[in-house]
């Protein structure tokens, strides 16, 4: 099952709107995810955004990672922060330079006890050649 995945006003980063993945009332289990196909067709590349995550139960993830040419997903990162503020995120996606990737961001909620979301802004992936 797929859960909300919403352009927001409030709260932002920088900027008019952010994205807004989850759903804080959620009452069974969900994937929200954004994804999207590069060419890591440089040297050196990076992956960076600001995300104010709200994971509240232990089962759920924020989580940030890709599918490979052969769509084996590779975690970059999946963890449980419910910080309440604003944090960097920057990825070095230099060991995969060369390849095409399908990039995804999101939230998974288990749907036992409170839901989750993540607010994600100034997405940005730089590519240096």
């Amino acid at each position: 099952p797929t859960a909300p995945i919403a352009r927001v006003q409030s709260p932002v980063y920088e900027g008019q709107w952010a994205v807004r993945l989850g759903d804080l009332q959620a009452t069974s289990s969900s994937y929200a995810t954004l994804w999207r196909r590069v060419s890591l067709d440089g040297s050196r590349a990076t992956l960076s955004l600001w995300r104010l995550p709200q994971i509240r139960e232990s089962g759920d993830r924020f989580y940030i990672g890709f599918r490979n040419a052969r769509n084996e997903w590779i975690p970059l990162l999946v963890d449980s922060a419910n910080t309440g503020a604003w944090e960097p995120v920057s990825l070095d996606l230099t060991p995969y330079a060369g390849q095409i990737l399908t990039l995804t961001i999101g939230v998974y909620n288990n749907g036992s006890g409170p839901g989750s979301a993540a607010v994600i802004d100034a997405v940005s992936l730089q590519v240096c050649r």
